[in-house]
């Protein structure tokens, strides 16, 4: 018996799907299927009975749920006491943020409520441009770097993909390009774009493309703060440059309609870059599991 084995079971016992357990530790439904089952044989009684596709705890599997959880409680303590006790004293993990998705200073905030940090992690956190993150972890003035950007590998570092999304047009209807189910490049001449900070990097790939035809707009605003980029395209002031989870069809929001480019895909990531051969790897790699596994993006993030 493995005290992994023991997690999936505790896990599958609370939510009664082996598809919910392997999300949260990042493995197969087969995996989890397979230890809770291997488990079973290891005991020789049934944890779980499985009517009409859907799971149930046996009265063998609650007790064993019930004393399994103290057993976890015990080695999830005794390891922290320990590491308490012993750990040496080190410098807190320097995190710089992407001005894109934090919008006030990171002195505000708690960083255990956003971070999911625990009481006893030091964290100093920066918030900076997109360009900036990169370089600060580059340049090893931060352990990592939290950004949105075009790149999914970067030299030197190691790369985990949050989320990919797609680059499109947020437009006031009475613009005649709202009539378009897609945008062309060539629909950018003239146009009047609202862009977040640091858009010459984290649009390279478009400004590229736009370069290679002949294509000049005006960069008007460098917004951050969606509230106010919307007021601004409400008025019909400017074309908002946005983000989709995923490359699809015009969609309509109030007066204003949100539509993809036409022959190509601009696709971004949110990302999390750090370099290989940190001396803080360790650590990194446990705030990093952290913040993935208990979903720390979907609390703060903007589209």
């Amino acid at each position: 018996m493995e005290i992994q084995q023991l997690r999936y079971f505790l896990t599958t016992s609370e939510n009664l799907n082996y598809s919910l357990t392997a999300e949260k530790y990042y493995t197969t439904r087969q995996a989890v299927s397979h230890s809770v089952h291997a488990l079973e044989k290891e005991l020789e009684i049934k944890l779980f009975d499985q009517v009409n596709n859907k799971l149930y705890l046996t009265p063998e599997g609650t007790e064993f749920a019930r004393r399994a959880k103290k057993t976890i409680k015990s080695i999830d303590d005794l390891t922290g006491d320990f590491a308490k006790r012993f750990a040496k004293k080190q410098d807190p993990l320097k995190l710089s943020i992407d001005t894109i998705y934090l919008m006030k200073q990171v002195n505000d905030f708690n960083s255990y409520d956003i971070f999911g940090t625990s009481r006893d992690t030091q964290l100093k956190v920066l918030q900076v441009g997109c360009e900036a993150c990169l370089n600060n972890v580059l340049n090893r003035k931060s352990d990592l770097s939290i950004m949105r950007c075009e790149e999914d590998q970067i030299a030197k570092c190691e790369s985990l993909i949050l989320k990919k999304r797609f680059l499109s047009l947020l437009i006031h209807s009475s613009n005649p390009l709202a009539k378009k189910a897609s945008i062309d490049i060539e629909d950018l001449q003239g146009q009047h774009l609202i862009v977040p900070s640091d858009y010459e990097f984290r649009f390279r790939n478009l400004l590229h493309e736009c370069s290679n035809r002949g294509v000049d707009f005006q960069a008007d605003y460098c917004i951050n703060e969606g509230n106010l980029a919307l007021e601004v395209v409400s008025r019909n002031l400017g074309i908002v440059v946005t983000f989709v989870d995923e490359h699809s069809e015009a969609k309509v929001r109030g007066n204003l309609r949100q539509i993809p480019f036409t022959d190509l895909e601009f696709p971004v990531y949110d990302c999390i870059v750090y370099r290989s051969d940190s001396s803080k790897l360790r650590e990194i790699k446990a705030f990093v599991n952290r913040f993935v596994t208990e979903r720390r993006l979907e609390a703060w993030d903007l589209s």
